[in-house]
């Protein structure tokens, strides 16, 4: 990777974790769409999928789904369809999809994420709740 790409990512993510005005979110998800998408790199993937976060909290559905579209087709790429972040992707994919009233992409969404789940982390994993997963995967990888 060079220099500039990564700065770019660094860049991308702390703007979309760390700034509250909506003025500087507006700057970052313009921004990112005219990056080229040969930055598929997990950080950047990630920015994509945080990116989308935040459209979807600004009620920018349809970039919203571009952010998770870009996002989820990287990650299938760079880690695999059945990895717990592209799964990660696909759940936030689903609610996205809910929250536009697509209940049947949001369904297939949402199947793909807990079967996805299920094998990799075993059948409890639908007794979390969506705000537990990230806590739980950190606590399971530490445990391996």
């Amino acid at each position: 990777m060079r220099k500039d790409e990564g700065l770019l990512q660094t860049a991308i993510t702390t703007i979309g974790l760390a700034v509250p005005e909506q003025i500087a979110r507006d700057s970052a998800t313009s921004y990112v769409t005219d990056v080229n998408d040969d930055l598929d790199t997990v950080a950047y993937l990630d920015s994509l999928k945080m990116l989308g976060n935040l459209c979807s909290d600004q009620g920018k559905l349809a970039e919203a789904e571009e952010m998770y579209q870009r996002a989820l087709k990287g990650k299938e790429k760079a880690l695999g369809a059945e990895h717990t972040s592209t799964l990660r992707t696909v759940n936030n994919l689903g609610n996205l999809y809910a929250d536009q009233g697509k209940l049947a992409e949001a369904e297939e969404m949402y199947q793909r994420a807990l079967k996805g789940n299920e094998k990799a982390r075993g059948p409890a994993i639908h007794l979390l709740t969506a705000g537990d997963g990230d806590r739980w995967e950190r606590d399971f990888s530490a445990r391996q």
